[in-house]
């Protein structure tokens, strides 16, 4: 392949990405893609290592289409974020791993990558998970998967689960000393074997400076005769934990079914002494859903008044299943919930002094307030909150007392 215009490709192109020639991702059913966002459509099976992924046919199509400029559909969803003006993994990718543009040199006419270095660790060994959250589904949550075959729908999908665990694990010892960054998600990756095993021949093989991220319901801090915490220590740079809490107390535990509210503000508590100490990275990370954007300034307000509040807060705004989305709640309880949010910010604005906080959380109120879907929706939400409150032993008018009338009528 001639060489290329790098500059270009990183800060010009509506279509290179770094991921193709520094990761490999799969998921526990077996889809691979460069990265999280794109192994749906094109995505390879059969493939058991990274190697086999970086050079899968897709991959390799990939490379050749984001060099000419020609957009590929794997990358469907950042082309759609960009389009409407927003960042996206693509953009962060080539910010980040600018430093190894050298190697769009080395790839060969068909898009071969010869000597794939393995840059960016993002490999989701299985659906191991001790939690059914309302907003998941069986390919990442064991839990969900469990359900779904004991009470099965016309809707449950049999997972596929095409994976050798085994070779893929090998594949990612051997390259260890290539990682940068390892992003640790799942199902639940802290009650993960392969996730330990990893962590430790990082530690061994001494590549102890790469950045080390994790997505999780912190519901264990610790396996087997493992304390997470004390290899975390073993690491240069500080370990990033974004802890998914969608609300606190029983709401918490209705809401990710599994959970056990009182355990997990005591790891909260944990890590949390560990960022104010400066020794981790600590953010929360919220999945706003039609289940808690109605009291979820409550949230807000209890973590503030326990003076809990972490380094970072993100908030996910749920597109499906469309039952969870909180587009479908009635006109009247989000323009309550909007109202409540912007008191609580407000008034959290005045306790911190920051004219900043909490932005995210307003601005979430115009996202919401944009559509009105609950027509079109109310009969699948009752149906499907009756369906698990039957299945789980549980009832939303206990403790949703807020959305008590849209599951009533």
């Amino acid at each position: 392949m001639p060489s290329w215009d790098k500059q270009q490709l990183l800060n010009n192109s509506s279509t290179f990405c770094m991921y193709p020639w520094i990761s490999a991702h799969k998921l526990p059913s077996g889809l691979s893609g460069p990265c999280c966002v794109g192994v749906i459509a094109g995505a390879d099976s059969g493939l058991h290592t990274v190697e086999q992924i970086a050079n899968g046919e897709s991959m390799k199509k990939l490379r050749l289409d984001m060099l000419k400029g020609t957009p590929n559909p794997i990358c469907a969803h950042c082309h759609k974020a960009e389009a409407y003006g927003n960042n996206s993994p693509r953009k962060d990718a080539n910010r980040i791993y600018a430093e190894y543009i050298d190697v769009v040199d080395t790839t060969e006419t068909s898009g071969y990558l010869p000597d794939f270095k393995y840059r960016y660790l993002d490999i989701r060994f299985s659906n191991l998970c001790n939690m059914k959250c309302r907003s998941c589904e069986a390919g990442y949550s064991s839990q969900w998967e469990i359900e779904d075959a004991k009470y099965p729908t016309a809707d449950t999908q049999i997972q596929v689960k095409d994976f050798d665990q085994v070779a893929m694990l090998n594949s990612i010892i051997k390259q260890i000393p290539n990682i940068d960054r390892a992003y640790f998600a799942g199902g639940e990756p802290l009650i993960t074997e392969e996730h330990y095993v990893i962590i430790k021949e990082m530690i061994r093989q001494g590549n102890t400076g790469a950045q080390i991220t994790y997505n999780t319901n912190i519901s264990k801090l610790d396996y087997k005769d493992e304390d997470l915490l004390e290899l975390w220590k073993q690491f240069d740079n500080h370990v990033m934990v974004f802890a998914s809490l969608d609300h606190f107390g029983e709401r918490a535990e209705y809401i990710r079914s599994g959970t056990d509210w009182n355990k997990v503000e005591q790891n909260y508590r944990r890590l949390h002494k560990l960022y104010t100490q400066g020794e981790i990275f600590l953010a929360i990370t919220t999945t706003i859903t039609s289940l808690n954007y109605a009291s979820i300034s409550e949230f807000l307000q209890y973590m503030y008044d326990q003076d809990l509040v972490p380094q970072d807060w993100q908030v996910n705004f749920a597109q499906s299943p469309e039952h969870q989305c909180a587009y479908l709640l009635p006109e009247h309880i989000k323009q309550q919930a909007a109202q409540d949010i912007t008191d609580t910010v407000n008034r959290i604005r005045k306790q911190t002094g920051n004219p900043d906080e909490l932005q995210q959380f307003l601005d979430l109120t115009h996202t919401v307030n944009r559509h009105d879907t609950w027509q079109t929706h109310a009969d699948t939400f009752r149906e499907k909150m009756k369906r698990l409150d039957t299945i789980r032993g549980e009832q939303l008018t206990q403790v949703l007392p807020e959305l008590a009338e849209l599951y009533n009528e």
